[in-house]
């Protein structure tokens, strides 16, 4: 129990901020897997049009649950609050693409 003058500060609530995070990142998620799948596609032309041949190319929007991780990531200087305070604008890995080749395609050139 705080003493007299001590102020008791509520904890933040990573659970509600979590579940604000994902319902905001639900209303934007299909942006980022169109603007992932688009990219994919000028890479695939790309490559294909200097003749290399890439194992597999990969495209994807971050997924729910991993973004609600992300959310939640405690700060460094204060575990009691938030990595992230906003996270659509400071999460920055939203989309991705990923591109294998073989190691003898020739892509070191």
């Amino acid at each position: 129990m705080p003493g007299e003058g001590e102020e008791t500060k509520a904890r933040f609530d990573f659970e509600a901020h979590r579940r604000h995070a994902v319902s905001e990142y639900a209303l934007v998620r299909s942006l980022y897997e169109d603007f992932a799948w688009v990219v994919r596609d000028i890479l695939e032309d790309a490559i294909e049009r200097i003749s290399l041949k890439a194992s597999s190319i990969e495209a994807r929007a971050k997924k729910f649950d991993s973004f609600g991780e992300k959310a939640v990531t405690r700060s460094d200087r204060n575990p009691d609050e938030p990595k992230y305070t906003d996270p659509m604008k400071e999460v920055t890995d939203l989309a991705g693409v990923r591109v294998l080749f073989p190691k003898t395609c020739g892509a070191n050139r």
